[in-house]
């Protein structure tokens, strides 16, 4: 029991300090994020809507609620969250598991620096990681 729970602890606790990420794994938490960074980059709503978890884009309701509000303050805050736009990069301050299905990330703002890291909800799909709401 020791060992488990300490094991969660290390875990939890991995991303303390900033860790810079680019390219991420696909199957880690920060491949959507980063996937949804660069559809912002390109101002392509279909694709950072695939980032989005399937439970959260079912409806058409949810989808156009998703782009009237998610994506249009996304799109205009993205910028605040990325080093480059080439190969773009995002620094991850922290990584909270809730259970083993949902983890938030909080990533740090680049330019308003006095800014409390801002979390992203995502939650297990298939073989990887979706996004369920983002507060960038």
């Amino acid at each position: 029991m020791t060992r488990a729970l300490l094991a969660c602890l290390l875990w939890a606790n991995l991303a303390l300090a900033d860790e810079r990420i680019a390219a991420p794994p696909a199957d880690s938490p920060e491949a959507p994020i980063f996937a949804a960074l660069k559809a912002a980059l390109r101002d392509d709503f279909a694709a950072y809507l695939d980032t989005v978890h399937p439970e959260h884009r079912a409806t058409e309701n949810e989808r156009a609620a998703r782009q009237k509000y998610e994506w249009a303050r996304f799109r205009k805050q993205h910028t605040w969250y990325i080093e480059g736009t080439e190969d773009p990069a995002f620094v991850v301050v922290l990584r909270k598991p809730d259970g083993p299905n949902i983890v938030r990330v909080f990533l740090r703002d680049l330019v308003h620096k006095e800014r409390m890291p801002v979390p992203v909800k995502l939650k297990r799909s298939g073989g990887g990681w979706k996004i369920v709401v983002s507060s960038l």
